[in-house]
């Protein structure tokens, strides 16, 4: 078995992706090894939380945050931001272009401002250089 040295470590400020990777043999005396995957996209690339759904408190008027991260090796450039019913509104974002360093994080605030009773759901789509769009669910229940 050919064993490989381990990875330097990086040095960025902010988590990266990690997982396990399970590899079964036919070895009796070792027939399973575990493996701890670590990483971070090449590139531009951009997480969200909540990763696809952002469900606004009950409050009046219903709000709620979302917070985007550049975790990729290199910085994302937001070039477009979309809201896909006028009653939900956006705020904090710079002047767009902007850019992510990697690491870097942007918290926006979304409201949502109709008058309707019942539950309202429209689509915030981001579009920047790591890939064409993203698209997070806006939910908000009156």
């Amino acid at each position: 078995m050919r064993h490989l040295p381990p990875l330097a470590p990086l040095s960025p400020q902010w988590p990266p992706a990690q997982g396990q990777l399970e590899i079964f043999t036919n070895d009796p005396l070792r027939p399973r090894a575990t493996l701890t995957v670590v990483g971070r996209a090449s590139g531009p690339h951009l997480r969200f939380n909540p990763r696809e759904v952002l469900d606004l408190d009950s409050g009046l008027p219903p709000v709620g945050e979302l917070t985007i991260t550049s975790d990729g090796s290199d910085p994302a450039s937001l070039t477009r931001v979309k809201v896909t019913d006028q009653d939900f509104s956006v705020t904090g974002f710079p002047p767009l272009p902007t850019t992510l360093a990697p690491g870097a994080t942007l918290t926006i605030s979304v409201t949502y401002n109709g008058t309707g009773p019942g539950r309202h759901i429209a689509y915030l789509e981001l579009e920047h250089d790591g890939r064409a769009r993203e698209t997070v669910v806006l939910q908000a229940s009156t």
